[in-house]
């Protein structure tokens, strides 16, 4: 996907987002999904929410097709079209899947999406090895028992799987950004932060950073990890 196609995908989602929001305004589950933040009037604050998105779709895309993939804490859903293309079987799971249905009344999105909240359909329930990618986009700063959570990806996660998240660094620079772009990116709802998340996963896989953004005021970081 080169970026004029990847900006005609973003713009189709930002129309939609905007629609959901004017229904439901400040809902809680739509705010907690990151509706504001990647449909945002400002391009700026546009740009570095989708910019992680983009990081991760050209990653993918460098790796080649493979047979399945999880997009777990998947939100609105807005990856999951691309990973469609990507993979033969895309499955989405998410604590509340209301955004992604509140979505679908104004985006349409594939067939073979297969969509699960994790009340009735846990990690647990997923066969070993089921997993080519596993990816964890801005959701496990929300996590207290992490090493729960990368136990089960490495548990289904296939040989030589990819588990690719994204989290922010909390730090500094971060709070101040959250602070002067308005009242709904406050981020009190996050327990942990992409520091932490990467000493979890260390004891459990190998891994390697893919970006840090932005630099020199590092915000967000992706990191890869591949099940030892």
């Amino acid at each position: 996907m080169n970026y004029r196609q990847f900006h005609a995908y973003q713009q189709r989602f930002v129309t939609a987002l905007r629609a959901v929001l004017s229904e439901r305004g400040n809902d809680m589950q739509i705010c907690e999904a990151a509706f504001p933040a990647y449909s945002d009037p400002s391009a700026l604050i546009r740009f570095l929410f989708w910019r992680r998105i983009w990081v991760t779709i050209n990653f993918l895309e460098s790796q080649g097709p493979c047979e399945a993939v999880l997009d777990f804490g998947c939100g609105s859903g807005v990856v999951l079209p691309f990973l469609t293309g990507f993979a033969n079987r895309v499955v989405g799971l998410d604590i509340d899947i209301a955004p992604y249905r509140a979505l679908s009344d104004h985006i349409s999105f594939p067939d073979k999406i297969e969509v699960y909240e994790t009340k009735e359909y846990p990690l647990s329930r997923f066969p070993d090895r089921t997993f080519d990618v596993i990816i964890a986009l801005d959701v496990l700063e929300h996590v207290r028992n992490l090493r729960d959570v990368f136990t089960e990806f490495c548990r289904v996660a296939k040989p030589g799987g990819m588990i690719i998240v994204c989290g922010p660094t909390e730090n500094l620079f971060y709070r101040f950004g959250r602070m002067i772009a308005g009242k709904q990116y406050t981020g009190n709802y996050h327990v942990t932060n992409i520091h932490s998340i990467r000493k979890v996963m260390d004891t459990l896989m190998e891994t390697e950073t893919l970006a840090t953004l932005y630099y020199p005021f590092p915000l967000f970081k992706v990191i890869r990890g591949t099940p030892l």
